[in-house]
């Protein structure tokens, strides 16, 4: 899958621009242990590489955080001239009491940790140009349970002085379910505008630089939120797409 990075308008409240710049397109990948020689090609042709950094994984035990796995990521995007995104996702099953790693569930104890573990991560890969994206499609969640999880991990950033020197964004959002919660369904649909329109009303803007969407629709791909006439989003934060089909 393909990603975007636009760039930002210019207004006096506005964050410094992300970086990328002319060579904000970029891709997805899947593994840590991408091959040197692939890596070097992604880097030939794109700007950006967009990777998850799981909970589970990045703290195997509560307050034991591991980001050797990452520092090794980042020593390949550095070889290949490309900036990592990665995403804050997944969930933990010490915290969340589950039988598995995947499903966040939301609740103000679990996100509260949850923004621990995120700040812990962007203060270990302080000042390297990472954008870091606050989950990928978050499935199933209501506009307020995704603006708590903004809030306490903008705040926790903000208390370790990295909400203004680093790059925070969301929340890749997809396309609704009935209950008008996300799916993984991609946005094609006008009620995915008011759960965003939620969220952004609820002070996401206070956090992030950015705002992603993923639009992928089929083709003809003209599903984007400004396109939509009713969208009324960020005038100063850009628009990213950050997962489209190729």
């Amino acid at each position: 899958a393909a990603l975007a990075l636009a760039p930002a308008a210019s207004a006096p409240a506005c964050r410094p621009a992300f970086p990328g710049g002319a060579r904000g397109w970029g891709v997805n990948i899947h593994t840590y242990t991408e091959p040197e020689a692939e890596m070097a090609q992604l880097g030939q042709g794109f700007g950006l590489v967009r990777m998850d950094m799981s909970w589970y994984r990045a703290e195997p035990r509560p307050g034991a955080f591991d980001f050797g796995r990452w520092d090794r990521l980042l020593a390949a995007h550095r070889a290949a001239h490309v900036t990592p995104l990665w995403i804050l996702d997944a969930g933990n099953a010490a915290y969340t009491h589950l039988d598995d790693n995947m499903t966040l569930t939301p609740s103000t104890a679990v996100f509260t940790a949850f923004a621990r573990f995120a700040t812990a991560a962007v203060s270990h890969f302080r000042g390297h140009g990472i954008i870091w994206e606050l989950l990928s499609e978050p499935h199933g969640f209501t506009p307020s349970q995704y603006a708590e999880l903004t809030t306490l991990t903008g705040e926790s950033l903000r208390k370790a002085g990295l909400l203004e020197s680093e790059h925070f964004i969301g929340p890749a959002l997809a396309g609704p379910s009935a209950a008008g919660t996300p799916t993984n369904i991609c946005m094609n649909a006008s009620d995915t505008y008011g759960w965003l329109e939620a969220v952004l009303a609820k002070g996401a803007l206070r956090y992030f630089d950015g705002v992603s969407v993923h639009p992928c629709a089929p083709p003809p791909r003209t599903h984007h939120p400004s396109d939509n006439p009713s969208y009324r989003g960020p005038r100063c934060r850009p628009l990213q797409r950050t997962g489209e089909s190729a």
